[in-house]
């Protein structure tokens, strides 16, 4: 009686064992943010991608990897020369995301590590190219174009590869401040000038300013704007 209840209690375990298990290999979990992709014995990478949820698949024939497709961050450095053949340490923060319909061919050319194999390179490649249009005080007098000159070059270059750029940043630079020690205080001066020079010509062309000069003969007159 006792060995008769023993094997049926195996066989009762046995079974939901096996079944547990053919549930586990038919069956898989999308978190929200992610995709899965399909690899299939016979189609090889499917077509389309699969969404968030609970999902069946073929045991032993298909085989989904789970991909994160939300913003993610990624620090790009670059040691390069400039115009006039100093070297410069820049760096790039990039936020990227893969373009979702196009997930089955990336990670069949790239694989689930995509971001390590093209961020780097093209990023390393659009560093070098624009920086060396600089010398080392106008990287750091142009910045501003510098930086628009890069987002715009990274935006396209990653497009090719169906990658999407949420937001490309310029660090700092490590190399400028050494351009400004050689330039001296010329550098700083030639900034002042600018600036005033933009200040002269707008008042130049506005009617509602006037200059009132020290009337005790010293400098510093004052400009009143009148309404």
């Amino acid at each position: 009686m006792a060995a008769r209840f023993l094997n049926r209690l195996t066989a009762i375990g046995t079974t939901v064992g096996i079944g547990g298990f053919c549930i586990q290999e038919c069956i898989y979990h999308v978190d929200g943010g992610h995709r899965a992709v399909i690899f299939d014995r016979k189609d090889g990478i499917l077509d389309k991608s699969v969404g968030e949820g609970t999902h069946f698949k073929i045991p032993f024939f298909q085989y989904p990897t789970i991909l994160d497709v939300r913003s993610n961050y990624r620090l790009i450095s670059s040691r390069t020369g400039t115009k006039d053949l100093q070297n410069v340490n820049i760096s790039l923060r990039c936020l990227y995301r893969p373009e979702i319909d196009k997930l089955p061919h990336i990670f069949s050319e790239y694989g689930a590590d995509y971001a390590d194999r093209i961020l780097p390179a093209v990023g390393n490649e659009v560093l070098k190219s624009i920086v060396a249009q600089y010398d080392a005080v106008e990287l750091l007098a142009h910045r501003d174009q510098v930086s628009q000159q890069i987002s715009k070059e990274m935006n396209e270059r990653c497009s090719n590869f169906f990658l999407l750029l949420d937001d490309v940043a310029q660090q700092d630079a490590e190399g400028e401040s050494d351009a400004i020690a050689k330039s001296g205080s010329g550098f700083i001066e030639v900034q002042r000038i600018d600036a005033a020079r933009e200040i002269a010509e707008t008042l130049a062309k506005s009617r509602n300013i006037t200059y009132l000069p020290n009337q005790e003969g010293g400098g510093g007159g004052v400009l009143l704007g009148l309404q």
